[in-house]
């Protein structure tokens, strides 16, 4: 957890922070209702942050290669 792993605004640019992935692992065990359906959103951004990363690496490839 290099971000530090804390579950807060964090206060600053260099200050520690959550990711993503660790928030949804980190509350799934514990939530319920509203909560468990927030953390399944918050999937949702996540795989499509990581869908439009892989299709714009993909278009920058097929332009250099």
């Amino acid at each position: 957890m290099v971000a530090g792993n804390q579950a807060r605004m964090p206060a600053g640019l260099l200050k520690g922070v959550r990711t993503l992935t660790a928030n949804i692992i980190n509350e799934m065990g514990y939530a319920a209702e509203l909560h468990r359906e927030a953390l399944i959103a918050t999937s949702v951004v996540l795989f499509v942050f990581i869908l439009i990363i892989n299709l714009l690496l993909s278009l920058l490839k097929r332009r250099t290669g």
